[in-house]
C-alpha cells in the first residue's frame, strides 16, 4: 500500500489533506484495461498515475519554491469506446472535463483518438478565456496531427504528447524489424518459386486492422504510391511504399481491400458482427506468411488471432495490437500456463517496456526499476468495489501516465512555481526538464511532441541536446516452462523483445550490447524446425549444431554471441542449445522451401 496518495474520484471525492496541494486532473477510459484502476485493475493510466503520486506524496511532495505540496489526483471518465454499444462516448468526456478544468492545474490522460480530439476541443475554448492556461499531456493516444490540427493557434503549445511514439514511428519500427530481422528469416522459407512477383525471395502479406482514425497513418504509409505526405516534415525522402519500408522481400497478397486503405488490406468494422473465420480463410488461402495488424479493440483483436490459430494460417502476425500487452492475453487466446495459445503467431510494438532496461537515466529511473515497482505495488485507489487492484505488468498507458506525473513535477520545481501564467514554468516545461522512464524528453518546438526517429533494428539515438528517448521495442509472447506463482497463475506465457537486437546508446558516442533480446520464434505451422534448424536451409544437421558450437559459452552481448543459436531463448548458449539440435537431428521439411 502506498501511503499518502491524495485522491479525488468521479462520482468519489477522498478528504483532501490540509497540505497544500498540487491538483492534477486524469482522464481516463474506465471501463477499458487501457484505463485501468475504475472497473478493472488491468495496469492502466489510473494504476501508473497512482503509482507515480504515490511515489511522489510518500517522498513528501513536490518542492514549490520552498514549500512541500501533495499532488492531489482528480480522476475523471474520459468515456472512450463502448464495446456494448458501439459507441464512442464524447459525452463522457464533455463532463469530465468540464469538471476538470477550472479546478486542475494540469490534465494528464487521453486514450482514444476520437475522445482526446473531443478533450482538446473543450480545453482551447477554456484555455482561450483564462491568464493560467491548463496544460495537457497527452498519455495515450500517438496520433500525431491531435496537435496542430485538432488544436491549434495559441492554445496548440499548451498540450504535449508523452507517449514517446508518433504516426510514422508506429509503423516505422514494425516495419523495419521485418525488413532487418524477421523478413529475411521468411524469406529464406518462402520464396517467390509459387508467385508471379517482380523480385526473388518475396512472400505475400496482407493488411488487417480496425477502420478508425488512429490506424490512417499506418495505413497512409502502407499506400503504394501515396496521395499525399502524411505529416509534414515526416515523410521519408524516398517514395513511401511496400518496398521503402518493407523491402523487396514481401509483396501484396490479393486479400479483398477497402476504400481508404492500400491493396491488399482488410478494415475489420467496429461494431455489428465480422466472419473472422472467413477472413483466416481468405488468407490461408492466399497463402500469406505476412500479417501487420493494427488493432487496439480487444473484441476485435482477440477474435482475429483465435481465428487464425483455428485455422492454421501459415503466418506470422506483427504490428500494433494494444490488447496484447495485457497480463491476459495469453489466456484470451486460448493459451493455458502448459498450453500453446495464439500468440505464438504474435509480434507486438510495446513501447511501456517489458522488465527489461532501455535506457537508464535520471529519477525515476529507467524501465526496469519501473516495470518492477509497478508489479510489487497494491494501488490504493478508491476504485470500484470489487475492483482487482494490481500487481500486474504495465501497459503502455500506464507508463505514459507515470512519466506525465514526473514531468508535471520535475517542470514545478525547475520553475518554482504552479502559476502557468508565470513564463517560467512554461519554459521549463518546454526546457527538456520533464524527467522520463528512460532519461530526458525532448520536445520539437512546433508542435510539443516527443517521439522517436530511430526506427532501425539496431539502437542508435542521438540528439544534438542530448539523448533518452524512450525506445519502442518488437515483443514476443514466449511459453512459460514452469507455471507462473500468483496473483497471475494463469498467464502461460511471458513477452519477450525480438527487437531492437544489437546495440543500445549510452550517449553520444557509445553503445554497449544490448543483452536482453530474444530470436523470433517462428510459430511451427509455419516450419516446425524452425526453431533447430539454425541456418534455415529445410534440414536439421551437423551445420546447426557447428553454428551452435561456435557460439558456445556466450551470453547476450559478448562478441561471439549468436541469437539465432540460442534455440531454447534463455539468453545463454549451452548445452541445452546444443542438444535440442541434437534430438532434432536428421529432420527435414518435407519441400523446401515451403510451400
Amino acid at each position: 500500500m502506498i501511503p499518502l496518495l491524495v485522491v479525488s474520484f468521479y462520482a468519489f471525492t477522498a478528504k483532501v489533506s490540509a497540505t497544500p496541494t498540487v491538483n492534477i486532473g486524469l482522464l481516463a477510459p474506465f471501463y477499458l484495461p487501457e484505463g485501468g484502476g475504475g472497473t478493472n485493475g488491468y495496469g492502466g493510466m489510473i494504476d501508473g498515475a497512482a503509482l507515480a503520486v504515490g511515489q511522489i506524496n510518500a517522498a513528501g511532495g513536490v518542492n514549490v519554491n520552498g514549500t512541500k505540496e501533495l499532488i492531489n489526483l482528480d480522476v475523471q471518465d474520459e468515456g472512450a469506446y463502448d464495446l456494448s454499444t458501439g459507441t464512442f462516448n464524447t459525452g463522457t468526456t464533455d463532463t469530465s472535463m468540464l469538471e476538470m478544468l477550472g479546478k486542475d492545474q494540469f490534465i494528464v490522460g487521453g486514450f482514444r483518438t476520437e475522445t482526446t480530439t473531443e478533450a482538446l476541443i473543450k480545453l482551447a475554448s477554456y484555455n482561450a478565456g483564462v491568464s493560467s492556461k491548463v496544460p495537457f499531456f497527452i498519455s495515450g493516444s500517438s496520433t500525431t496531427d491531435l496537435i496542430g490540427t485538432t488544436i491549434s493557434g495559441a492554445d496548440a503549445p499548451w498540450v504535449y504528447r508523452v507517449t514517446p511514439v508518433n504516426d510514422s514511428m508506429l509503423f516505422g519500427t514494425v516495419a523495419a524489424y521485418i525488413q532487418e530481422s524477421l523478413g529475411p528469416e521468411l524469406a529464406q522459407m518462402y520464396t517467390n518459386s509459387t508467385y508471379p512477383t517482380a523480385h526473388p525471395f518475396q512472400f505475400p502479406f496482407a493488411v488487417v486492422g480496425e477502420g478508425l482514425t488512429w490506424d490512417a497513418a499506418p495505413m497512409y504509409l502502407l499506400s503504394s504510391p501515396p496521395v499525399a505526405p502524411y505529416v509534414p516534415g515526416e515523410t521519408p525522402t524516398a517514395t513511401p511504399g511496400y518496398n521503402y519500408f518493407l523491402g523487396p522481400n514481401v509483396t501484396t497478397s490479393g486479400v479483398p481491400g477497402s476504400v481508404g486503405w492500400p491493396v491488399g488490406a482488410t478494415a475489420i468494422p467496429v461494431t455489428g458482427t465480422y466472419d473472422y473465420n472467413g477472413l483466416a480463410s481468405s488468407l490461408k488461402a492466399a497463402d500469406v506468411h505476412l500479417i501487420l495488424d493494427f488493432f487496439t479493440l480487444p473484441n476485435l483483436a482477440n477474435s482475429f488471432i483465435t481465428a487464425c490459430t483455428n485455422e492454421g494460417v501459415q503466418a506470422m502476425i506483427v504490428g500494433i495490437d494494444v490488447p496484447g500487452q495485457q497480463q491476459s492475453h495469453w489466456a484470451d487466446n486460448g493459451g493455458t500456463p502448459t498450453t500453446n495459445s495464439g500468440c505464438d503467431y504474435e509480434c507486438n510494438l510495446l513501447w511501456s517496456g517489458t522488465n527489461t532496461p532501455m535506457v537508464t537515466g535520471p529519477l525515476p529511473g529507467n524501465s526496469a526499476a519501473f516495470w518492477t515497482a509497478f508489479e510489487t505495488y497494491t494501488a490504493s485507489l478508491p476504485a470500484t468495489p470489487g475492483a482487482a487492484k494490481g500487481p500486474y505488468w504495465p501497459m503502455y498507458t500506464a507508463a505514459g501516465a507515470y512519466t506525465a506525473i514526473y514531468g508535471i513535477v520535475a517542470a514545478i520545481q525547475a520553475a518554482a512555481t504552479t502559476d502557468t501564467s508565470n513564463p517560467a514554468l512554461k519554459a521549463a516545461i518546454d526546457d527538456t526538464n520533464m524527467t522520463s522512464l528512460s532519461g530526458q524528453f525532448f520536445y520539437d518546438s512546433t508542435p510539443n511532441d516527443v517521439y522517436s526517429a530511430d526506427v532501425g533494428i539496431n539502437w542508435i539515438q542521438y540528439n544534438t541536446d542530448g539523448w533518452g528517448y524512450a525506445r519502442s521495442e518488437v515483443v514476443q509472447w514466449i511459453q512459460n516452462t514452469t507455471v507462473p506463482a500468483a496473483p497471475a497463475p494463469d498467464v502461460g506465457g511471458q513477452m519477450n523483445v525480438v527487437s531492437p537486437v544489437n546495440l543500445v546508446s549510452d550517449g553520444p558516442t557509445t553503445t554497449t550490447p544490448l543483452p536482453y533480446a530474444r530470436k523470433t520464434q517462428i510459430s511451427a505451422v509455419m516450419y516446425p524446425f524452425a526453431q533447430f534448424d539454425v541456418n534455415l536451409d529445410g534440414k536439421v544437421d551437423m551445420k546447426d549444431i557447428a553454428q551452435v558450437a561456435s557460439a558456445f559459452g556466450t551470453i547476450a552481448g559478448q562478441s561471439r554471441w549468436n541469437m539465432q543459436c540460442d534455440v531454447n531463448q534463455d539468453g545463454r548458449i549451452d548445452m541445452k542449445d546444443i542438444a535440442l539440435v541434437a534430438a532434432h537431428f536428421g529432420s527435414r521439411a518435407p519441400q523446401w522451401p515451403l510451400p
